[in-house]
């Protein structure tokens, strides 16, 4: 029930935050949508450009800043998969909430996920992870903090004889599930449906939350 809303907009114009999800895209496309899409990291774009150049289907993609997202035209059609929100403060969700519904058609469909309170304290946060292939070499340290995650990853790729030590930073938020339907409501969403993984029915283990709304 949770990803069937899909059916429902194939053709309409829709647009996806966060262009690290490149093969969502293709899918989309694939699938009648006139779609482009949103990432505020250049390196990302480059990537998301080049995937799309290498597999033959063109997507526009734009520089944005998910707190700030902005569409020229209305839309029928927002989604941000893979913890976009994550990376919004508590204090930033209605704003980002309201930017969306100010994008979308009345009736325009907004579906995202998040990673649930329960994963990031309980799974991530205080533990360390690392693997280690014949390419890539990586380990990964999560701190909890005051509402969120810190997470420290330390790449090593390999490169001929050689390899390259890559470092990323990332901060990810901590958001209830009451918090962010208060904000969607306040943005002027009605809200559908919230499960879990793929449509499965939320527990209080579930790792990954979707949330299904639609601008009143």
């Amino acid at each position: 029930p949770c990803v069937s809303m899909i059916d429902f907009i194939i053709g309409f114009m829709a647009i996806c935050v966060l262009a690290s999800v490149t093969l969502f895209y293709f899918f989309l496309k694939k699938n009648g949508y006139n779609v482009y899409g949103v990432d505020n990291s250049e390196n990302m774009l480059v990537e998301a450009v080049r995937l799309s150049n290498q597999e033959q289907i063109f997507v526009n993609f734009i520089r944005q800043d998910i707190k700030n997202f902005k569409s020229f035209e209305k839309l029928d059609f927002v989604t941000t998969i893979n913890d976009g929100f994550n990376y919004v403060a508590q204090k930033d969700l209605f704003k980002s909430f309201k930017n969306v519904a100010t994008s979308l058609k009345k009736g325009g469909v907004f579906m995202f996920d998040v990673s649930s309170s329960y994963k990031l304290k309980n799974v991530l946060a205080n533990n360390l992870f690392g693997e280690d292939t014949d390419d890539v070499t990586y380990l990964w340290f999560n701190t909890l903090q005051d509402g969120s995650v810190k997470m420290e990853l330390t790449f090593f790729i390999k490169d001929g004889e050689k390899y390259i030590r890559k470092d990323e930073n990332h901060l990810q938020y901590i958001h209830e599930i009451k918090d962010i339907e208060s904000a969607l409501i306040g943005a002027g969403f009605e809200i559908i449906e919230v499960c879990g993984h793929l449509g499965e029915e939320l527990t209080a283990d579930s790792q990954r939350i979707n949330f299904i709304s639609v601008k009143k």
